[in-house]
């Protein structure tokens, strides 16, 4: 995804969407793969803004919904998606949130390990942001591909069929797909690496000490769910 950024230097700037515990890993890969300097977003930039000499910025899903309306204002002409499979369910704020975003976005590159955990349905929101043209229509593929039939509950999309199909059109349209046999005599041996991440140690610390209370107050679970989760 950097390689093909640094392709099109034109098309500037560049939004990474990933999980909070890769957001440094990110900046870490922009700097030592492109030499480009990225901002961290976080909840607390109420007055995001384009940064001169700063063509890419890094935010975490959890907060996608949060900061929509400052994003939308930037006009990205790449996003990255990182773990892609984390829009999966077109029901979620923070999938709402990304769909809006996409829409007025020239270039969309999503990467994932799992595409599809359990059931084709699951990579249909992935694919409609990627090419509306080939999956902009939920019904003809939930038909198609999931075996969609009406229930007394509702439709019913949890099916698997056409799958080879399905595989065809993939890598005829949207996927690349490099499996680590194909890939294994390019890799070095194991390492290791230590990550930093970013910690409110206060914060972890009223966890540890009571994590009941934490549950209770701040996720918003009553007792009973909190004592499961200890």
């Amino acid at each position: 995804a950097i390689s093909w950024a640094l392709l099109h230097p034109e098309k500037r700037p560049i939004l990474v969407i990933c999980p909070a515990t890769l957001k440094v890993n990110w900046q870490r890969e922009f700097i030592k793969w492109a030499d480009m300097k990225s901002y961290v977003i976080n909840s607390q930039d109420t007055n995001l803004r384009y940064i001169k000499g700063i063509d890419t910025y890094i935010i975490n899903y959890d907060i996608v919904d949060k900061m929509k309306d400052l994003l939308k204002k930037m006009d990205f002409q790449i996003i990255i998606l990182d773990e892609a499979h984390y829009t999966k369910n077109p029901k979620a704020k923070r999938t709402k949130a990304i769909n809006e975003l996409v829409k007025n976005t020239p270039h969309i590159i999503a990467l994932t390990g799992t595409p599809i955990l359990n059931r084709p349905i699951e990579i249909y929101n992935i694919l409609k942001m990627l090419s509306p043209l080939n999956f902009g229509n939920y019904f003809e593929f939930a038909t198609r591909y999931c075996g969609m039939r009406r229930t007394k509950y509702g439709l019913d999309v949890s099916g698997a069929i056409n799958i080879d199909e399905l595989s065809n059109k993939l890598r005829s349209t949207v996927m690349i797909r490099r499996e680590k046999k194909d890939v294994l005599a390019e890799l070095p041996d194991k390492t290791r690496v230590v990550v930093p991440q970013i910690c409110d140690l206060k914060a972890y610390k009223r966890v540890e000490d009571n994590l009941i209370s934490y549950l209770i107050e701040s996720k918003n679970k009553t007792r009973l769910q909190a004592e499961r989760s200890n």
